[in-house]
C-alpha cells in the first residue's frame, strides 16, 4: 500500500521521539538550572509542560504555587521577568551539553526515515529546543543516519506549542499543502495537540517519550504489567491531547500508518470494527484474502491443504505419530459435542470439575447425549482443583472421563492442566480436554500431557476465520471409539477414516474457512509461533487491565488467576451505566466488547487475541473513556 497516496510530509519531534529514549536531557538540564538558584524541582513537575519552547517551559515552571514558593524562599522575593531571562540564559549552556549527551537514535528511527523517503514521503522535524542547543544533536544523529529536510527549532515563530506556527512555517518553506496530508509524530502531549490544531494527523509515541520518562534498559527491567501499565497510562494521555494514533515508539509508525490508511479506506458504517471478543476475532488481512478463491471439495488440492492443515494443528499441539487431527464442520461447540458423543460410551460417567458457563456445557451436552454426569462444582473465581479431582476419581471407581476446560471464557480463568491431566492419567481415566480459547497460545504439549481428545476451532488463537472444529486425538483411543457417537455427523471415527481412506470430508467441507486457517498458520508460524503469540496477547492483556484501571474499573479476577485471553471486567456502579449503552458508545468508537456471562455478577468482558496489539488496546481503552464521559459515568468502580 503505497502511504504517497495520503501523506506527503512526516514532521518528527526529537527527545523522546527520534532521539534521547525518555525523554531525559530537558529533565535534567531544567532541574540543573533551578538547582543552581537553590530551587529542586521534581521530574513530575518538569515535565508537565514538556514539548513546549525552552522559555515557554521556564515561564511555566515559574508560574507554578509551589516553585515560586520555593523561588522566594530560597532567594528572598517573587521570581521576576529579570530571574526568568536570567535562568533561560542559564539553561542554554546545559541544555546543549545534555541533548548532545543523550542524542542516541531510538531503536527503529533510522530505518523508519528510510522507509517513509523509499514510500516518498519527506521528512521534517521541529522542537522545543533553540537551534544553538540543536546544533550538537543534528551533527550526532546525522552520523547515525538520520538527516530531516528540515528543522524549525524553538524562537523561530511567533509561538512555540502546542500552537501550529512551527507545522505552518516547515509546510510553507517546503512548500506542502494541505495540512490533511502532513503526519505530525511526537511524544508530548504539547506536540500532539500542535499537530491537531495544524489539522495534521497527529501520532503520539508512548513508551519512549515524557509520559513515561525512563529509559529503554529502566523501561525493560520493569516487570511486563507494570510496563504494559505505564504504556497505557502514556498513551491515554495521549489520546485525551488529541493523537490520532498513539504507537509504542517511532520503529511502529509506518505499518501503523499503513493500518490507518487501511481502515481509511472503509469508510463510515463498512468500516471494520476491532473485535475485542473471544471469537470470533479482527483477522489479518492475509487471512481474509485467502477466502477470495474458491475450491472443490473432492479436488485433489483442496485435500492435500486440508491434510497439510491437519499435519500442522497434531504438531502445534506437540503431537506425533500416535496423534491425529479430525476436522470437523461448525463452530467449537459442534466439534466439543462431536468428541464427547464419540469418545464416552454409553453407560460410561464424566467427571465434569465447573467453574463456569462452559463447563455447563459440557454437563448439558452430555444430558442430551444420555451420558451420566458428575459435576465438581467451583467458585467463578477459582481454578479447578487437582486435589478435588483426585479425591473424586478415587471415591467413584464407575468414573470413566474428565471433561476439563482449560481456559474458561466466561471469566477468562485459566485452570491447572498439566496437575490434572497427571492426577486422570494415574488414575487411568480418559480426559477430555476443551482447549477452545487456549490452543495454539498457552503451552499445551501432547508429549507431557495425555489426554484423549483435545479440542479446538480455527477462529481462535489461530486467527483463522469461525467455521471449522478440529479434535486433536490418541490414536489408540480414537480407533478403539468406533459405533459410540449418538450422530452420523458428529462420528469422529467415521469422519477420520473416511478422510484416511479418500483424502476427503464426508460432508460438503467449508472450504474458504479450511483456506483462511492454512494461511492463518502460515502467518502464526512466520510470526514466531505459540512463544510470540502468547507474549503478544500476554502485552495486550496487561496494557488493557493497567488502561482499565486507570479509569477505575475493576477486573473480576485476581492477576494470578487470569489467563491472556480475555479478561472479565465488573460493571460500574453508576447508575447511569447501563451496558447496551455502554457497547453501541464504544462500538461507534470503533470496538466490539463482549457481554458478561455471570450470573450473580453484573460484568462485561474484553478480549486479548486476534490480530490486534498494544496500540488497538490503547484506542480501545481511550474509546472506554469517551464512552463513560458521554454517559455521564464519572466513577467506574464496581457495583
Amino acid at each position: 500500500m503505497s502511504l504517497a497516496r495520503h501523506f506527503d510530509l512526516v514532521i518528527f519531534d526529537w527527545a523522546g521521539t527520534m532521539v534521547d529514549f525518555g525523554c531525559l536531557a530537558p529533565v535534567e538540564a531544567l532541574i540543573a538550572a533551578f538547582a543552581r538558584r537553590g530551587v529542586m524541582l521534581t521530574e513530575p513537575e518538569v515535565r508537565r509542560d514538556m514539548g513546549k519552547a525552552k522559555a515557554d517551559h521556564v515561564r511555566a515552571l515559574l508560574g507554578d504555587p509551589r516553585t515560586a514558593a520555593a523561588w522566594s524562599a530560597a532567594n528572598g522575593a517573587a521570581p521576576t521577568a529579570r530571574d526568568c531571562e536570567a535562568l533561560i540564559a542559564d539553561l542554554g549552556p546545559l541544555m546543549r551539553d545534555q541533548a548532545a549527551r543523550t542524542a542516541t537514535l531510538i531503536g527503529g528511527a533510522a530505518i523508519t526515515v528510510q522507509a517513509l523517503r523509499a514510500a516518498g514521503l519527506r521528512v521534517a522535524s521541529s522542537t522545543g529546543y533553540t537551534r544553538e542547543m540543536m546544533q550538537p544533536v543534528l551533527e550526532r544523529a546525522a552520523a547515525q543516519g538520520y538527516a530531516p529536510d528540515h528543522l524549525v527549532c524553538s524562537g523561530e515563530t511567533a509561538q512555540g506549542r502546542p500552537s501550529p506556527l512551527m507545522i505552518y512555517k516547515a509546510c510553507a518553506e517546503l512548500g506542502v499543502w494541505p495540512l490533511s496530508r502532513v503526519v505530525k509524530v511526537d511524544d508530548s502531549e504539547a506536540g500532539v495537540a500542535e499537530g491537531r490544531a495544524a489539522g495534521c494527523l497527529s501520532v503520539g509515541v508512548a513508551a519512549s517519550g515524557n509520559g513515561i520518562g525512563l529509559s529503554a534498559a529502566g523501561l525493560d527491567a520493569l516487570p511486563l504489567p507494570e510496563r504494559a501499565a505505564r504504556i497505557a497510562a502514556a498513551g491515554a494521555a495521549l489520546y485525551a491531547a488529541g493523537a490520532d494514533v498513539v504507537i509504542d515508539s517511532v520503529a511502529d509508525l509506518v505499518p501503523a500508518l499503513e493500518r490507518y490508511v487501511a481502515d481509511l479506506r472503509q469508510p463510515g458504517p463498512c468500516r471494520e470494527p476491532v473485535l475485542l471478543t473471544p471469537g470470533p476475532l479482527t483477522t489479518e488481512s492475509q487471512t481474509k484474502a485467502a477466502m477470495l478463491v474458491d475450491w472443490g471439495s473432492w479436488d485433489g488440492a483442496f485435500n492435500d491443504l486440508t491434510a497439510a492443515v491437519c499435519r500442522d494443528l497434531v504438531a502445534i499441539a506437540g503431537g506425533g505419530d500416535e496423534h491425529v487431527c479430525v476436522p470437523l464442520q461448525g463452530s467449537g461447540t459442534f466439534a466439543v459435542e462431536a468428541a464427547l458423543g464419540t469418545f464416552v460410551p454409553k453407560g460410561a460417567k464424566v467427571l465434569v470439575p465447573d467453574n463456569g458457563s462452559y463447563c455447563k456445557r459440557i454437563v448439558r451436552i452430555l444430558g442430551y447425549l444420555g451420558r451420566e454426569a458428575v459435576v465438581l462444582p467451583h467458585g467463578e473465581q477459582e481454578p479447578a482443583d487437582p486435589a478435588r479431582i483426585d479425591d473424586a476419581l478415587a471415591a467413584d471407581a464407575a468414573i470413566t472421563h474428565v471433561a476439563q476446560v482449560h481456559c474458561e471464557t466466561s471469566t477468562g480463568i485459566l485452570n491447572p492442566l498439566p496437575q490434572i491431566a497427571a492426577v486422570v492419567a494415574r488414575h487411568g481415566r480418559g480426559l477430555i480436554v476443551d482447549a477452545m480459547s487456549s490452543y495454539g497460545a498457552l503451552p499445551l504439549d501432547a508429549r507431557s500431557l495425555r489426554f484423549d481428545a483435545l479440542i479446538a476451532a480455527s477462529g481462535k488463537c489461530l486467527e483463522g476465520v469461525p467455521g471449522m472444529g478440529f479434535v486433536i486425538a490418541r490414536r489408540a483411543a480414537l480407533e478403539s471409539c468406533a459405533g459410540n457417537s449418538h450422530s452420523l455427523a458428529l462420528d469422529l471415527v467415521d469422519q477420520w477414516r473416511y478422510l484416511q481412506m479418500t483424502g476427503q470430508w464426508r460432508f460438503t467441507p467449508p472450504t474458504h474457512v479450511v483456506a483462511a486457517l492454512r494461511t492463518a498458520i502460515d502467518r502464526y508460524r512466520r510470526q514466531g509461533g505459540r512463544e510470540a503469540r502468547l507474549a503478544r496477547y500476554t502485552a495486550n492483556c496487561a496494557a488493557l487491565i493497567g488502561g482499565m484501571r486507570t479509569l477505575g474499573f475493576a477486573p473480576f479476577l485476581p492477576d494470578a488467576l487470569q489467563a491472556p485471553i480475555i479478561v472479565t471486567f465488573h460493571s460500574p456502579a453508576d447508575a447511569a451505566y447501563e451496558f447496551p449503552e455502554f457497547y453501541r458508545l464504544v462500538r461507534d468508537r470503533g470496538f466490539i466488547l463482549y457481554p458478561g456471562k455471570l450470573t450473580a455478577v453484573d460484568t462485561f468482558r474484553v478480549g486479548c487475541i486476534g490480530a490486534i496489539g498494544a496500540e488497538e488496546i490503547r484506542r480501545a481503552v481511550a474509546a472506554v473513556a469517551d464512552a463513560l464521559r458521554e454517559m455521564g459515568i464519572r466513577e467506574a468502580a464496581p457495583k
